[in-house]
C-alpha cells in the first residue's frame, strides 16, 4: 500500500472476557461467554465486512483464543501472527506492530487494554464526532474499524477515518444470523 494509492482498513478489537484467577495473566482462557462473543463478531465481519487478511494479535491464551473464535465465525483464513510484545503494550507498542506490517489491506489487531481503548482513542481524536463514538469505555470484545489513508507505518489521527465502532452484539441480534 502506498500513500494516497490505495485505501486499507484497520479493525482494532480487545480480546473477549476471559475467565478470572487460578493461571497466570498470560494464560487465562476465554469464558464460554467470552468464546461466543468473538465468534459472533467473526460472522458480523464475514457478513457486513470487513473481512481481515492479516491478524496480529497478542500471545496471550484469551486473544489467541479470540483470534481463533474470529476466524471460525469469518470462515475464512487471514495470516495471523501471535506477538510477545502486544502482551500489555502501550499506544506506542501497539502503533509500532502496526507499522511493522508490509502489506495487508484489511489489517486487525487483536489485543489488550488498556492499550486497545488508548490507541483507538488517539486514532479517532481528529474528529469530533469520531472521539463521541469511542468515549463510552472499550469493553471485552469490542471492535473500532478505521479506513487508513497512508502505509501503516504513517498511520496516525490525520491518516485514518473511524466507519463502525462496535461493542459485543448480543446473543439476541445473534439468532438472527
Amino acid at each position: 500500500m502506498t500513500q494516497g494509492q490505495a485505501r486499507a482498513r484497520l479493525i482494532v478489537m480487545r480480546h473477549a472476557q476471559a475467565g478470572a484467577g487460578g493461571v497466570r495473566d498470560h494464560d487465562r482462557p476465554l469464558t464460554p461467554a467470552g468464546l461466543d462473543d468473538a465468534h459472533r463478531v467473526g460472522r458480523r465481519l464475514a457478513r457486513e465486512g470487513p473481512i481481515p487478511d492479516r491478524i496480529l494479535c497478542s500471545s496471550a491464551r484469551r486473544c489467541r483464543e479470540t483470534g481463533a473464535a474470529v476466524i471460525a465465525g469469518l470462515g475464512a483464513s487471514p495470516r495471523v501472527e501471535h506477538v510477545d510484545a502486544l502482551y500489555d503494550a502501550s499506544v506506542e507498542g501497539l502503533l509500532h506492530a502496526i507499522a511493522g506490517v508490509d502489506e495487508s489491506e484489511v489489517l486487525m489487531l487483536i489485543a489488550h487494554n488498556p492499550g486497545v481503548s488508548l490507541l483507538t482513542i488517539e486514532l479517532a481524536s481528529a474528529r469530533e464526532a469520531d472521539r463521541a463514538r469511542v468515549g463510552g469505555g472499550f469493553s471485552p470484545a469490542t471492535t473500532a474499524c478505521f479506513d487508513v489513508e497512508a502505509d501503516w507505518s504513517l498511520i496516525s489521527p490525520r491518516t485514518v477515518r473511524l466507519f463502525r465502532f462496535e461493542r459485543p452484539p448480543s446473543p439476541e441480534s445473534a439468532s438472527r444470523d
